[in-house]
């Protein structure tokens, strides 16, 4: 199970973030699940430990609430679907396996039950390659017929046995990049296809310019879109220093280090207030704090910081 941190509120801020723990894959060998486990641990495995925080902000849970009331509509006829724009590094990832995480797959009469289809795309896949893929995910790697039409019945039937009520299409921008107009124009009319003939809901996870480029050239299946969600970068404002306050509670320092009073605006500098970038400093300033053995991370920890993620002249915690 995921380790839950509760986040205390920050006083007059207008964020309360919620941090989670994944769960550590067996083969990074490394065992630690809990700020306190992380707090006694090495400096690498304290850094390791930050780099697996998840931040709750309400960006996610307004994208993870459209996603929800999306999936509760499958079935029905035209249940529509949602886009979720955001730049690299802004947590889509972290939405699409946190959604994944709470329709897990299951077992019926023998049957496994895939409620959620997670799909990555991939520049310039060729439509059929794409119907196998997806076939493939479901079960399904030994259809003998290089024939679409045959392929898109298999695929179908494929997902009403599965009983799969929604797909997300991860980096979706990358169908936007096919070569032309003609393969970004099929690879629409098929996600249009599967909506309507399987009636399960969809969403489109990426970068706004070459996903609109997709919904451009692929003008149907807009039209099954029913709700847009756009993740922004966090402003240099309260909210930021809410955030940064607020993950610095989970932090495996053992004293709170009040990163978001001191060095906030710094810390955006750096960053540009996009999430992934946030933790990669502060995960590298646990490190090297952890190795001066300090109880807090401090400013020349993230000076430190900054040079080895970002490797850039112009420091802001100079």
């Amino acid at each position: 199970m995921n380790t839950i941190v509760s986040l205390a509120d920050i006083p007059s801020r207008n964020i309360s973030p919620q941090a989670i723990t994944e769960d550590i894959n067996a083969e990074e060998q490394i065992s630690i699940k809990t700020r306190g486990e992380a707090i006694k641990a090495s400096p690498l495995d304290r850094k390791n430990y930050v780099a697996k925080i998840k931040v709750k902000t309400p960006d996610f849970v307004n994208a993870i609430d459209l996603l929800e009331s999306h999936f509760q509509k499958s079935g029905q006829k035209d249940p529509g679907g949602v886009v979720i724009y955001a730049d690299s590094g802004m947590g889509k990832s972290f939405i699409a396996s946190h959604f994944l995480e709470s329709h897990p797959i299951t077992i019926e009469d023998g049957q496994h039950i895939v409620p959620v289809l997670y799909v990555k795309a991939v520049s310039s896949t060729p439509r059929r390659e794409l119907i196998k893929q997806m076939l493939t995910m479901l079960g399904y790697p030994f259809t003998k017929s290089n024939d679409i039409p045959t392929l898109m019945h298999d695929l179908i039937n494929a997902i009403i046995i599965r009983k799969v009520k929604h797909i997300i299409f991860d980096e979706a921008q990358e169908f936007g990049e096919g070569r032309g107009q003609v393969l970004p124009a099929a690879i629409g009319n098929t996600f249009k296809n599967i909506h309507d003939k399987a009636d399960v809901t969809m969403s489109f996870l990426g970068v706004e310019k070459n996903l609109a480029r997709f919904f451009k050239l692929a003008e149907q299946l807009k039209e099954r879109i029913t709700a847009e969600h756009y993740i922004k970068p966090f402003d240099n404002d309260v909210n930021f220093e809410g955030f940064i306050c607020a993950f610095d509670e989970a932090l495996p320092m053992p004293e709170l280090s009040r990163l978001g009073e001191k060095y906030s605006e710094q810390i955006h500098m750096a960053t540009s207030g996009r999430l992934r970038r946030t933790k990669r400093l502060l995960a590298h300033g646990v490190y090297f704090a952890s190795l001066d053995d300090s109880p807090t991370v401090m400013k020349k920890h993230l000076k430190k910081a900054y040079f080895d993620v970002f490797g850039s002249t112009i420091n802001p915690f100079l």
